[in-house]
């Protein structure tokens, strides 16, 4: 539990955990699972990798801190994605 604590809400050599949040693709992957990309970055390494638009070979990237995700009121829930996505230029 301590782990996953830290990995949420704590930072090892000021890089916290961020997550991608167009990432969880079911292609390829198990039935039933989906699978996300989770990395350890530091804010700036976070926004270096937010500003690539889509391309034939990769697709657009959106890393969000974990921790933001902790902060979510449940009442909220349903209005955060739409916020962030108008914040990064999403339509």
């Amino acid at each position: 539990m301590a782990t996953l604590l830290l990995a949420l809400k704590g930072t090892l050599d000021d890089k916290q955990l961020y997550v991608d949040a167009l990432s969880g693709s079911l292609d390829g992957k198990d039935p039933g699972e989906m699978y996300f990309d989770f990395r350890l970055l530091s804010a700036a390494e976070a926004d270096d990798l937010n500003v690539h638009e889509s391309t034939e070979s990769s697709s657009r990237q959106l890393f969000v801190p974990c921790e933001k995700f902790l902060k979510i009121e449940s009442i909220d829930a349903s209005l955060v994605p739409a916020r962030i996505a108008k914040e990064r230029g999403f339509p």
